[in-house]
């Protein structure tokens, strides 16, 4: 027994007069059937098949005359055949060195009639099989035709193929094999599969007749499958023989010599359904069909129960099937049948134990961490209803369920999804890219549906009189080519009567309506064709629109999406494709599922399919009530507009690709061959999925909305904490982001709020200051004048805004306190929704603080002293980390950090607004209660060329005005600046004079002030020196020094 496990053809002899005369014979056998399916048996000359008559027969006409060629045919002509056949990129020239009828004829093979021949090798290959000469791969596919004007694809060939093959074929084909029908012995649900799949195994393996198909070589097949499968080979995937073999030893019981009870159950270490586990149960003996009834009796009562509450429940199904596959399956082939429990109540502990039986956690094992979790999960909770109902049921009682959370997998805490997202670079140049994509598609559909040809690689834009553009960093890039396939297959429906292949347009505008709401892709996909524009406001062209949105997991009744007019325009002209061609729409159950409680829905995205066997009874017109098209479907679309955005960015050099390109597109692309290098789109690896777009629209969103505002209005998240796993850090954002805000606060060219050695001194917190007389006065008036602001919140719709300036409002005036940096409503005691959120002295983030122009000054000196706090902090933490601190207390220095960063940001944000604020209030005249004491002082505008210099000269000045900033950090930084200016200059005796000195800052500004005149240099000039490496002789004048300590 013989299994062909490669992607090529198995010989299975070496007899070289056995081999031509099998070719001979599989030769004339195909150009038979060839005649008879497409000429009605007559024969033709080989000049009257060409690429434009009778193409159909070009294996006839190049094997015509193979019996001339006595030597030509051997066992290296059969696997060069192949491996020439199997080759995409295969030549006309191989292809001519190969057939009989070349060279005399080598100019008449033309690439049509190439095409024509691989269905004739096909069947000529199938005939060589049938003979025992060889195996073929697993994933050859039977040879297939179009017929008539629909294109219908028909199977033919049948003579060619073996009687097992003829057998698993029959239930699918019209015409009689002459072998028994075995499609009563296949459940219904299973015919799909079986019509895909079950003949590849039977042609990889040596049984050509049910004689072949002994005990033994069913369990090697099974194993070959079960090793491939869990290799992680995804051509296996799907593949159980059980039903192959169940279904012919059914049929013809005499002809299989094997007792399927003897074989132990095996599904290829797949999920056992119910399904498959009844059919089972029938042709097993009874001890085993008792086993499996009362599982699936309360399987089935348990999948009741669940469908009661969730729209599917498929993951339950899947993870029932690794249950039944280990009791039924992998337990007796392990221990024998006796080793299944014949009560419910009888599996216990042991079955997880790992003690001399196999482990139900080893059903799984091979799946992912997060997969294991999962499928053990929904059995616990399978188990729990067992107990729950324990008690009701005889052949239950005392079941108890055996897994307990020390058997669950060690899972980390996710941090948001792992799906990749658009960074701020790529998120507006893939918006653009989709639509322009998404408006040439219409224009086709819309004006040049007739001219359309699904013959070209690409479409040439300029030949179709609109070449579309997108953006990129702001320059406008032509799309002149676009490949035909980029949707997929065309569509083939009726307009006006007549067949028309229109490209995918419900592919391309589901993804552009993800990109402009983050809806998920079901929701969009089920978009109701009846109701969507229910609340559109058709008056105004342009502007927001709200989209009604009838179905979502989470919700129990439609609700409306705040969109864009583009999204509107999208989904009109969907409506008008669905007006536009003659085949009707019917309301289907959505997702498939019967007695949804969405109930059944006429998609908008729903294709409209041409298929003439769905008429109405009564007009006889064209309808499609099969949905949307399949998510895969979706999904492949959305790859291959991936890679077709990456051959653009590729092709433009204006953005590094978001994947790696195939080197050989790359090279293709330089001879503007834009077809070919889309074919390469299987080489293409790319992680970016439909639902990541979900996460790009919330990340790119959250920079400019509140999360609840997103998430109610236009995402349709159901939690804040759900919105919160969708939402990722844009890291150029965040580099952005950071250098504007350190710009901000150590700018080159400082205003007169940062003059280093003249700035202003205002202390609202005095008796006598302006701000504090006006709020005494009338709080509502003083917010007007000293422009006063606070950060809001709005944690969800109903629940009012929290802001300091609405509470001043309503609040008694005695209960106001004007601090230093802010200020505080609440006479300075912390609300209890201020503390859970932020902890407390956290002002500079609370949302009832109040912060005015006269706070600017005090405010700088706030956000300068965190900031050196948390460069300390970090200088800190790395040095622990290198010399190997403990773990718990660096992360409660990071936690601090954190926190200390917060506070920062958020008097960064508050500097920023009231800065603009001053700049607006400066050249105001009229003031209701009093003037800004800030408007009043005048300071000159100081040019520092050096941020460094900037930052140390403005905290000399900080500690100078307020005496809470001159911490012990900067004391230490003072005199480290001033001994080694001292040092530079030779003056080793004034660094030790100075070295009991309190007043730190008065001996630095005399120092620096005193050189600075006598040598006719700047601040900035001195302070440079510091960073001057050291030398033996001094590098200031020593005079200078001496004159000024004198």
């Amino acid at each position: 027994m013989r299994v062909n496990k490669t992607n090529t053809i198995m010989l299975l002899t070496e007899e070289a007069a056995y081999i031509e005369e099998a070719i001979h014979c599989s030769i004339e056998e195909t150009i038979e059937v060839l005649q008879r399916t497409y000429c009605d048996g007559a024969k033709l000359f080989p000049d009257e098949i060409t690429s434009k008559r009778n193409y159909q027969l070009a294996f006839v006409k190049f094997f015509h005359q193979h019996a001339k060629y006595k030597s030509f045919f051997d066992q290296s002509w059969l696997l060069a055949l192949f491996a020439c056949f199997d080759n995409k990129k295969r030549s006309l020239q191989q292809i001519s060195a190969l057939l009989p009828g070349c060279p005399e004829e080598a100019g008449e093979l033309t690439e049509t009639l190439l095409r024509s021949m691989l269905v004739g090798l096909k069947i000529f290959f199938y005939g060589l099989n049938k003979r025992r000469v060889l195996l073929l791969p697993l994933g050859f596919k039977r040879p297939e035709t179009k017929m008539g004007m629909g294109g219908k694809r028909i199977e033919i060939g049948h003579v060619a193929f073996s009687e097992l093959l003829r057998i698993a074929r029959q239930p699918f084909v019209e015409d009689d094999l002459d072998v028994p029908d075995i499609k009563a012995h296949i459940p219904s649900s299973a015919l799909r599969n079986f019509d895909w799949k079950m003949y590849k195994v039977i042609q990889s393996v040596e049984w050509f007749v049910p004689e072949d198909m002994t005990k033994l070589s069913i369990e090697l097949v099974v194993e070959h499958l079960q090793e491939r499968i869990q290799e992680g080979d995804k051509q296996y995937s799907g593949y159980n023989v059980m039903p192959l073999v169940s279904a012919i030893a059914s049929a013809v019981p005499e002809r299989v010599p094997c007792d399927l009870q003897e074989l132990p159950l095996s599904t290829a270490g797949r999920p056992l359904s119910r399904r498959l586990l009844g059919e089972y149960a029938k042709l097993s003996d009874n001890a085993f069909s008792e086993d499996a009834k009362q599982w699936l009796y309360f399987e089935n009562s348990y999948l009741k129960l669940r469908k009661n509450r969730l729209e599917s429940t498929r993951q339950d199904e899947t993870s029932l099937g690794y249950l039944n596959n280990y009791i039924f399956a992998t337990l007796p082939k392990a221990l024998g049948k006796e080793a299944i429990p014949s009560k419910i109540p009888q599996f216990n502990r042991r079955y997880l134990e790992r003690n001399g039986a196999p482990s139900l956690l080893d059903e799984f094992k091979h799946l992912t961490v997060e997969g294991q979790y999962g499928q053990l999960k929904n059995i616990d909770l399978f188990f729990r209803y067992l107990e729950h109902v324990s008690s009701s049921y005889d052949n239950l009682t005392g079941f108890k369920n055996p897994i307990h959370k020390l058997d669950y997998p060690k899972l980390r805490r996710s941090k948001g999804s792992k799906k990749p997202i658009f960074t701020g670079k790529y998120f507006p140049v893939f918006h653009s890219f989709l639509f322009a994509i998404q408006e040439f598609v219409w224009y086709v559909i819309e004006e040049q549906y007739d001219s359309i040809s699904v013959h070209n690689d690409t479409y040439d834009t300029e030949l179709f009189g609109f070449v579309p553009i997108f953006y990129v960093n702001n320059q406008l890039v032509p799309i002149k080519q676009i490949p035909t396939l980029l949707l997929g297959a065309h569509h083939t429906t009726h307009i006006n009567g007549v067949p028309a292949n229109l490209p995918n347009y419900q592919s391309i505008a589901q993804f552009c309506v993800a990109i402009e709401t983050g809806l998920r892709h079901a929701h969009i996909q089920w978009l109701s064709l009846d109701s969507y524009e229910t609340h559109v406001n058709r008056s105004e062209k342009f502007g927001v629109q709200k989209l009604l949105v009838n179905t979502d997991k989470t919700r129990r009744e439609p609700w409306v999406s705040i969109v864009s007019h583009r999204v509107i325009l999208v989904l009109d002209r969907l409506k008008h494709y669905t007006q536009m061609n003659d085949v009707s729409i019917k309301a289907s159950w959505y997702n498939g599922n019967e007695n949804s409680r969405f109930g059944k829905i006429r998609s908008l995205f729903c294709p409209c399919r041409y298929n003439a066997r769905k008429r109405d009874s009564d007009t006889g017109d064209f309808f499609d009530d099969m949905g949307p098209q399949d998510p895969n479907v979706a999904r492949g679309h959305y790859k291959n507009l991936i890679f077709f955005f990456d051959l653009m960015l590729t092709e433009t050099k204006l953005l590094p690709s978001l994947c790696s390109v195939p080197a050989q597109a790359i090279a293709l692309l330089k001879d503007g061959d834009w077809g070919k290098a889309f074919k390469l789109r299987k080489e293409y690896n790319c992680e970016f999925t439909p639902h990541g777009t979900r996460l790009s629209v919330a990340s790119d969103k959250v920079k400019m909305l509140p999360p609840w505002m997103i998430m109610e209005n236009i995402t349709g998240h159901e939690s804040l904490s759900c919105f919160a796993h969708y939402v990722k850090t844009d890291p150029d954002w965040l580099r952005s982001s950071e250098a504007q805000q350190g710009q901000a606060l150590y700018s080159e060219e400082a205003s007169e709020l940062f003059a280093s050695c003249q700035s202003i001194v205002i202390k609202t917190e005095n008796t006598h200051s302006a701000l504090r007389k006006a709020v005494a006065q009338d709080p509502s008036a003083a917010m007007a004048d000293f422009g006063g602001l606070s950060l809001e919140d709005c944690p969800s719709r109903g629940t009012g805004i929290r802001s300091g300036l609405r509470v001043i409002k309503s609040i008694p005036p005695e209960n106001i306190v004007v601090n230093a940096t802010h200020i505080c409503p609440y006479n300075n005691y912390c609300p209890d929704d201020v503390v859970s959120e932020f902890g407390e002295g956290k002002c500079g983030q609370c949302w009832y603080s109040i912060k005015t122009v006269d706070h600017l000054p005090r405010i700088a000196a706030k956000a300068r002293d965190l900031a050196a706090q948390i460069k300390t902090m970090e200088g800190h933490i790395k040095e622990a980390e290198e010399r190997g601190g403990q773990r718990n207390a660096l992360g409660e220095l990071e936690r601090e950090r954190k926190q200390i960063a917060a506070e920062l940001s958020a008097w960064l944000v508050c500097h920023q607004l009231l800065n603009q604020t001053l700049s607006d209030i400066q050249n105001k005249k009229n003031f209701l209660i009093g003037k800004p004491d800030i408007l009043v002082q005048q300071a000159k505008v100081q040019v520092l060329k050096s941020r460094q210099v900037n930052d140390f000269l403005l905290r000399i000045a900080d500690a100078e005005d307020y005496q809470e900033y001159y911490t012990p950090q900067l004391k230490g930084q003072i005199r480290r600046v001033t001994n080694k200016l001292l040092a530079k200059a030779g003056l080793l005796d004034e660094i030790i004079r100075l070295a009991d000195k309190e007043d730190l800052i008065g001996e630095f500004r005399g120092a620096v002030k005193s050189i600075c005149a006598l040598a006719n240099i700047s601040t900035a000039e001195l302070l440079e020196e510091i960073d001057k490496p050291m030398v033996k002789a001094p590098t200031l004048p020593a005079s200078l020094l001496l004159n000024q300590a004198e």
